[in-house]
């Protein structure tokens, strides 16, 4: 059962995983090393929080897409 609903995914450093508008239907446990949830253009980036090991995000998308 666990095959059907977990997947491993392995992200490099600095690449992002989704931006603001994307449709969402899954939500990310961080295994190792730590994401930083951003909002604004690239150059004006600010950092909302950051996610380490063990944290999740992404989860509010399973509840309203």
């Amino acid at each position: 059962m666990a095959d059907n609903v977990l997947e491993r995914i392995t992200f490099k450093e600095d690449e992002k995983i989704f931006v603001e508008g994307d449709q969402g239907y899954q939500a990310y446990i961080v295994e190792d090393g730590e994401v930083s949830i951003v909002k604004g253009p690239d150059d004006e980036e600010t950092v909302l929080a950051t996610i380490g090991k063990g944290g999740m995000f992404g989860e509010m998308a399973l509840i309203d897409g």
